[in-house]
């Protein structure tokens, strides 16, 4: 790709600056499609990114899906046109802006999705929706997380919201009779719906099913509206939103103790303290301890930035 992307002027509009321009690094492809390497292994994934793909000091905008590979000859599920290229178009030209430009903090649209997908999410008052990432590599072929330091805030690209699916009240109304079978939907934010199916069973609880029938979880119940499993299981999760997650520096993270964010992910946390943060754990990946920092915690967003502002580890708190 590099060297293929034509130079245009610079776009006059900065509302979709979303990240900062990535200046090393390189467009690395596959079978499946074109994809960008920060040079650490890492890349975009669910994101927009300013790169200077033909090195002439002005960065494009590109549009990466969840797998991280560049989008082209489309219009983003946010609604913009990205060439054959992958590069952001108005009206066929490439927008561009140029690396020298100082990049604003103002809010971005990119900033908000993750916000915007909290509030569509179904939810009860007391929801138990759950800000999840992790800079660990699993080896499961999901990109490990990448903490970048914004100035005011911190993005944390590859993080998950994940919220219970919701049961309707109508499905509640009335006593459901054994042996019936029902399907519980969730959508994120760029509509890929994710289902699950339960069954009434004699005990009035509900059993989680797989695609093929088979039992997955015995005596589920509703708590208050959302699926939860048996006993201290917790709650049945699935995703409402894959991205890049964006936390202000002074977030609280609050359990049995309170601190930023910031120490929270610089700090090693003790496992009394905090059961995430960041910390030593054995990676069978790299064969021995390394530092992780995970988060899996309840989000409260700053409705007038987007960002989220406190992390709950514990949903009593």
């Amino acid at each position: 790709m590099n060297g293929k992307i034509a130079t245009a002027v610079l776009a006059a509009s900065l509302s979709m600056a979303a990240a900062l321009p990535a200046f090393a690094g390189q467009w690395e492809k596959n079978g499946t499609g074109w994809w960008y390497n920060y040079g650490d292994g890492t890349y975009p994934a669910n994101t927009w990114e300013w790169i200077d793909s033909d090195q002439d000091g002005k960065a494009e905008c590109y549009r990466f899906d969840g797998n991280g590979y560049v989008v082209v000859s489309a219009t983003t599920a946010d609604g913009y046109q990205v060439n054959e290229q992958g590069a952001w178009v108005v009206d066929g030209a490439i927008q561009t802006k140029a690396l020298e430009e100082p990049v604003g903090r103002e809010l971005s649209l990119d900033i908000m999705v993750p916000y915007r997908a909290y509030l569509d999410y179904p939810r009860e008052e007391n929801s138990a929706v759950i800000a999840s990432f992790s800079t660990r590599d699993f080896g499961d072929g999901y990109a490990p997380s990448r903490i970048i330091d914004r100035g005011s805030y911190y993005e944390i690209t590859s993080g998950y919201i994940f919220g219970p699916y919701i049961i309707p009240e109508s499905l509640l109304a009335t006593p459901i009779a054994p042996g019936t079978e029902f399907t519980l939907y969730l959508s994120d934010q760029d509509k890929n719906v994710s289902s699950a199916i339960f069954r009434v069973n004699h005990n009035g609880y509900f059993d989680y099913l797989d695609a093929d029938r088979n039992l997955v979880l015995e005596n589920c119940y509703a708590r208050e509206n959302q699926m939860c499993g048996p006993a201290d299981w917790g709650f049945i999760y699935d995703k409402i939103y894959q991205g890049s997650l964006y936390i202000a520096k002074d977030c609280q993270v609050i359990s049995d103790y309170t601190i930023t964010f910031q120490e929270y992910i610089t700090q090693y946390q003790e496992l009394g303290r905090f059961e995430y943060g960041k910390k030593r754990v054995y990676s069978e990946i790299d064969h021995g301890e390394i530092d992780e920092i995970s988060c899996q915690a309840f989000p409260a967003f700053d409705p007038n930035t987007g960002m989220i502002v406190k992390l709950y580890e514990h949903i009593g708190v």
